[in-house]
């Protein structure tokens, strides 16, 4: 589902994939050496900043969970930038695993 809603694809697992979400919302970077989740998670951060220099933060909507015999086998978000005000931007995108 997140390859057919072109959503960018991050090599991780549930729990660093809730730590994505959590660092993508604030707009924080996060130390790529603390093994959290992948450099891509700092490069969408930044493109976010650089599009949007004014945006506070994202809100981050679950829209799909894949669920195995051992748990969540994937998930997708929807990211939406958010403005100086907490309101929507009108840009969204989407993330997965």
């Amino acid at each position: 589902m997140g390859e057919m809603m072109g959503g960018i694809k991050l090599d991780c697992n549930i729990y660093t994939f809730e730590n994505a979400e959590h660092y993508i919302s604030q707009l924080k970077p996060l130390d790529e050496k603390s093994g959290v989740c992948c450099n891509k998670v700092n490069e969408i951060i930044e493109k976010i900043k650089k599009d949007f220099p004014t945006a506070k933060g994202c809100r981050i909507d679950s829209e799909y969970y894949a669920a195995g015999i051992y748990g969540c086998i994937g998930r997708l978000s929807k990211v939406t930038v958010l403005d100086s005000e907490w309101n929507s931007t009108g840009h969204s995108f989407y993330i997965y695993f």
